[in-house]
């Protein structure tokens, strides 16, 4: 279903105006992209067009298979999918499971959800036969932001591109003020 999603707002969103005037400008240059790491292979294409690096922030922890695109290694045999009720201490059988499950994510994004995405982009990006597909794409990530924070997960190898930022919206709180006179009626 999130494939589908994916697919559908990419078309919705390659076919504005303004953004097709972006698509076919050649006098813009951009310094940098943040791509959203969730479904948006389509919008990769912006930054080889551009010839500009780009960054993808990752609103939830992570899937395993973001960690490919910056040469994290995937482990599957002792680290639980962020989406699977296991816990630090797997047996087996939950590892074999966990693996199978990061295998077929991989293989049905690579067989599915990316070849869709391409078609799309091969749609609104019409101007050149110049384009590169996600699947090479999405391996030129210059770093992978991810909403979670060490201390909620397990000990993880991370490439130092690969950078765990959960947290890093949160302020110190504020003393509530004191409030006076206040009579409470039961």
């Amino acid at each position: 279903m999130m494939w589908g999603v994916a697919v559908t707002a990419c078309h919705h969103v390659l076919q504005g105006e303004n953004l097709q005037k972006i698509i076919h400008s050649t006098d813009l240059h951009f310094e940098n992209f943040v791509i959203e790491a969730f479904i948006n292979e389509c919008f990769l294409e912006f930054a080889h067009k551009f010839q500009a690096p780009f960054i993808q922030p990752c609103t939830y922890g992570g899937s395993n298979y973001m960690a490919d695109w910056v040469g994290s290694p995937n482990t599957y045999s002792y680290i639980p999918d962020k989406f699977i009720e296991y816990r630090d201490k797997i047996n087996l059988w939950q590892r074999m499971y966990n693996t199978v499950l990061g295998t077929l994510k991989r293989v049905g994004r690579q067989l599915i959800q990316l070849p869709r995405q391409n078609a799309a982009l091969h749609k609104y990006f019409n101007y050149t036969d110049n384009l590169s597909p996600e699947w090479e794409l999405e391996y030129k990530a210059t770093l992978v932001l991810l909403n979670t924070h060490h201390s909620f997960s397990y000990p993880n190898p991370l490439m130092p591109n690969y950078v765990q930022v959960g947290g890093m919206n949160v302020k110190t709180p504020k003393k509530f003020p004191q409030v006076r006179n206040v009579k409470l009626m039961f």
